[in-house]
């Protein structure tokens, strides 16, 4: 009786061992993966609302893992030394234009939809924008992209100001909304969002 109980003893910790082991290489890769692919973000303004607000949080992917960078991602990115977070509209050499009419989108005169924002926040688009206006043509560069706030009457982005944006200057892509900031500034979570 005595064997079979130092027996079960040995079994149970080395049964036990392995699995602190297990949970230790997972917590290990967890955190690898974490420092060298993501990185968490904490919005700061409104340009993004209502996708975004200010004091969510969220992950963004580096950009040595993107890839293809794809239209209507949302990319974090450095100018002027200040670091901003908006959507891109139109990819390198594409010619994009906005249709004066109800301010459609279209990319290389096809029609594309933009059913992440409201119709009214779509016929904000040109408000306060002395670059651009409705039916002009904008034509891209090569490695160079047009970005803008879903908040449009409220985003200093590529039609109000910041211009296109170097591919070399996008840092990375948010994929998810974790969290957001509640009134004492405390993260509190909301559950995982895909953007």
């Amino acid at each position: 009786m005595t064997d079979n109980l130092k027996k079960s003893k040995q079994i149970f910790f080395k049964v036990g061992a392995v699995l602190l082991l297990f949970i230790a290489v997972t917590i290990a890769c967890f955190s690898l993966v974490k420092v060298t692919c993501y990185k968490e973000i904490m919005i700061d303004g409104e340009s993004m609302a209502p996708t975004l607000n200010d004091g969510d949080y969220g992950y963004m992917l580096k950009k040595n893992l993107i890839g293809e960078i794809n239209r209507f991602d949302i990319i974090i990115f450095e100018k002027n030394n200040t670091t901003y977070v908006k959507r891109v509209i139109g990819k390198p050499t594409e010619n994009i234009r906005f249709d004066s009419r109800n301010q459609n989108l279209y990319v290389n005169d096809d029609y594309i939809a933009q059913s992440f924002i409201s119709f009214s926040d779509q016929k904000q688009t040109f408000s306060g924008s002395t670059v651009y206006s409705l039916n002009q043509t904008i034509n891209i560069p090569e490695n160079y992209y047009f970005v803008l706030g879903d908040n449009r009457d409220n985003s200093f982005d590529s039609l109000h100001g910041l211009g296109f944006i170097a591919e070399d200057d996008i840092i990375g892509v948010l994929k998810c909304k974790i969290g957001e900031t509640d009134s004492n500034g405390k993260m509190r979570f909301t559950g995982l969002k895909y953007l």
